[in-house]
């Protein structure tokens, strides 16, 4: 006989935890470049299909933080350093880096902190940051429409019953066989 004292806990407590990881779907995907000097973001968008990375922890990485409006932590993440894969630059050229994170209630700052804890990116979670990151979403959904709609009037299927290895406007191989062998 099941021990009902112990299996409804562990459902609900189940339960709950999937409805808060189904709630933090929705993110923030922020391109930024950095330089040993600066920061700065080049775009913020927001994401519907936001899943926790699975980045594990390792030396000299950086810590991105949200914080809520008390300056509590409420979520972190270790950030692989852009200086991983290009440790030869000088201080002032920059590197694109992208940072994920999950959309929190609650959540007022996010902080983007060096292997060293020094905070190189602090960004406003406000409306400010909101509206941006809806435009950016706007934009990229506009441009993904419009491609589609470029291509939607291409045929993938060949229209000939002969293998083609070329492009349209280019001869094939097939067309440069003697006759007897076509």
């Amino acid at each position: 006989m099941p021990r009902w004292g112990l299996i409804l806990p562990a459902l609900a407590l189940a339960t709950a935890l999937f409805a808060e990881d189904q709630e933090s779907r929705s993110g923030y995907l922020v391109a930024a470049s950095v330089s040993r000097q600066t920061a700065r973001v080049d775009s913020i968008t927001r994401i519907e299909n936001y899943l926790p990375g699975k980045h594990a922890v390792a030396p000299g990485d950086w810590q991105l933080t949200l914080l809520d409006g008390g300056g509590r932590s409420l979520w972190r993440s270790p950030v692989e350093s852009p200086w991983h894969f290009a440790p030869m630059l000088s201080d002032e050229q920059e590197v694109p880096m992208s940072l994920r994170f999950p959309r929190l209630a609650g959540m007022s700052r996010a902080l983007l902190a060096d292997a060293g804890g020094r905070v190189v990116l602090a960004l406003d979670l406000g409306d400010d940051f909101d509206r941006r990151a809806e435009v950016g979403r706007e934009r990229i959904l506009g441009k993904l429409q419009a491609n589609r709609k470029a291509v939607s009037h291409l045929d993938p299927a060949p229209k000939s019953s002969r293998p083609t290895t070329s492009s349209p406007g280019h001869r094939s191989h097939y067309e440069d066989l003697p006759r007897e062998l076509r």
